[in-house]
């Protein structure tokens, strides 16, 4: 089998022949009234858009299948995209499966014991209940630290969600004790913890990160919200004051309506929050498009659209 060229290693204009994983498939409608097909297709690397312009019985395959794909590298809209020339479906014991699914590169045996050490400091009895009823239920464990942080932007692999909950754990922690007076400490550091669990039940881990219904019809905020809600009945004498301040920083670390956030952060702890988490999404963002080296123009990654810029790689 020949050398599997990489998604964040393909560049304009070339000619490729190989293997990838559908994560998306639709039948469209060009303006002119043609039939095509529009893919989105995965590997450890990420992903990248297809088009089927001339569909003539190429599509005898579906979401999550493996295909072997010939295509011509095209820019669109800013964009590396397929326009597929052929496509065939390769079943799965033919392929390398380590090259279409991405882990994360950290120990995350010794990251949970982190997050759990970092639980250990808050001191109120009952965060401090409602963080062990979680951190210590083996079927939430083996979910939280398997799931992906998200489908497109941030931590897209195996294990991305607690490498990004440890480090939002981390600098909130950080902040409020060295940078900040008067922080809620407990009060910070759950939601930190807590406030992707609901992505647990958002995404789907194999054979190709994707959401679930739950997390179309729902997402991972009023996902997440339920399962602290549910968590906080079964602890007798949860005062209401506490879980009402903790249930708004579950629903408003989005920081801002049009990012799907229900409310506005509207305590010191919920600033503190919102911002740290998108901070450590960014720059993970950041990270991944450097390591995926420079246009064409030699100092610069290609353009992200969800960043909305390319980005200045340092010569060393």
């Amino acid at each position: 089998m020949q050398k599997k060229v990489f998604i964040n290693d393909i560049k304009e204009g070339q000619s490729i022949i190989d293997y990838f994983l559908v994560s998306s498939k639709k039948s469209l409608i060009t303006k002119k009234g043609k039939p095509y097909i529009s893919l989105v297709l995965q590997d450890k690397t990420g992903l990248i858009d297809g088009k089927i312009w001339e569909e003539d019985g190429k599509s005898n395959f579906i979401k999550n299948d493996f295909v072997k794909i010939e295509a011509i590298v095209q820019t669109y809209q800013e964009e590396l995209q397929l326009n597929i020339k052929k496509v065939k479906k390769i079943e799965l014991q033919e392929l390398d499966v380590s090259d279409f699914v991405s882990s994360t590169k950290k120990d995350s045996t010794q990251m949970f014991q982190e997050l759990q050490m970092i639980a250990g400091e808050v001191k109120n009895p009952y965060f401090s209940q409602l963080l062990n009823g979680f951190l210590e239920d083996e079927e939430f464990k083996k979910k939280f630290c398997q799931s992906p942080a998200a489908k497109r932007i941030h931590h897209i692999c195996i294990g991305g969600l607690l490498e990004h909950t440890l480090s939002v754990a981390r600098t909130c922690s950080f902040l409020a004790k060295e940078r900040y007076a008067d922080i809620n400490f407990d009060l910070l550091i759950t939601g930190a913890i807590l406030h992707d669990i609901g992505k647990i039940y958002e995404l789907s881990l194999l054979p190709a990160v994707d959401y679930t219904d739950a997390g179309k019809l729902l997402g991972h905020i009023l996902l997440g919200f339920r399962l602290v809600q549910e968590k906080i009945n079964t602890i007798s004498g949860f005062p209401a004051d506490l879980q009402i301040l903790i249930e708004h920083l579950i629903i408003s670390h989005h920081g801002e309506y049009e990012w799907g956030s229900p409310k506005l952060p509207q305590t010191p702890e919920a600033i503190i929050l919102h911002y740290v988490d998108d901070l450590d999404a960014k720059i993970n963002s950041v990270q991944q498009l450097i390591k995926s080296g420079p246009d064409e123009e030699g100092n610069w990654t290609a353009y992200h659209k969800a960043l909305g810029r390319n980005i200045y790689i340092e010569k060393k």
